[in-house]
């Protein structure tokens, strides 16, 4: 049996076992409304229904109770006390919430992606060789696809947005992309083909990814992969959507199929958050002002 999730080490286990995810806890604190779906009897939903809105501390309490009382409970619980974690500059403890994220395949999790990048090293020339024994022990040893998406404001925009159904939620199946001679675009402040601006953040209308690439990533988008682009959608290496587990409150991140070549157009690449003129920036310097790339 295993509880996703009590600490890292569930975190492990449920990727490494490939378990399903099943989230009660919402960005609030408190246990959402829906029931999971493996609680198919009438009194497990009704044990559930009397957690549901709670807050994690009021909920812990109702749910020892409710073992008391069916006697489910095999010894009456005692006070004790172990370590447990805290945010930083905080007063509560950490809570596990599972949010979207972007992720790029790195053969972590596909052999025959592993096989073939294996594969590509081998044909590349290395100066010195053993750099190649690295290169290959290195994606041998990768336990986990790439994580690129990060919840902060500055940076290069993951340049995607999603229809909104109509009650205004988003539709995670209608990712809207740029056209790559658009590119760069701040989803934020720029409007997806064929919408206009009075239709953001409306039911039946678009919103924005707030998402930023990790810097790793962006410093690593570079000209050069114009030239790598083929090889690497050869061998399948793409955006995919996912579930990825974070401390502390995160905003909910949504994922998307794209090539990952594609992401960003070469005036886009840049090597991390360095400061960059007007004149061999892409991107006007009237935006640059009230853009998320202001800092740069």
């Amino acid at each position: 049996m295993i509880c996703t999730f009590g600490d890292v080490t569930d975190i492990v286990w449920w990727r490494e076992l490939d378990l399903p995810n099943r989230t009660i806890l919402g960005k609030d604190g408190r246990v959402i409304a829906e029931a999971p779906e493996a609680l198919e009897s009438d009194a497990a939903k009704a044990a559930y229904a009397e957690l549901a809105g709670k807050t994690v501390f009021s909920a812990r309490k109702r749910t020892v109770e409710l073992l008391e009382e069916s006697g489910e409970l095999l010894e009456v619980s005692k006070p004790f006390q172990h370590a447990v974690k805290f945010y930083e500059k905080g007063d509560r403890p950490l809570e596990i919430v599972s949010t979207r994220q972007w992720y790029l395949r790195n053969g972590a999790r596909d052999a025959e992606l592993r096989d073939k990048l294996i594969e590509l090293g081998a044909g590349m020339s290395w100066h010195p060789d053993f750099m190649r024994v690295r290169y290959e022990n290195w994606t041998n040893g990768l336990t986990g696809d790439w994580l690129v998406s990060r919840q902060r404001f500055f940076g290069v925009a993951i340049p995607v947005w999603y229809g909104l159904d109509e009650n205004g939620e988003r539709d995670y199946d209608r990712v809207i992309t740029p056209s790559l001679d658009s590119l760069p675009v701040d989803p934020t402040i720029d409007v997806p083909p064929g919408y206009t601006e009075e239709q953001r953040g409306v039911p039946g209308g678009f919103d924005a990814e707030k998402d930023i690439f990790d810097t790793w990533a962006t410093s690593s988008l570079t000209h050069s992969w114009s030239a790598a682009g083929s090889a690497m959608r050869s061998c399948g290496t793409s955006w995919r959507p996912s579930t990825c587990v974070r401390r502390g409150r995160t905003s909910s991140v949504p994922g998307s199929s794209r090539p990952c070549c594609a992401a960003l157009s070469k005036t886009d690449a840049r090597p991390g958050p360095t400061r960059r003129s007007p004149a061999s920036s892409s991107i006007p310097t009237a935006r640059r002002c009230r853009s998320r790339r202001a800092m740069w």
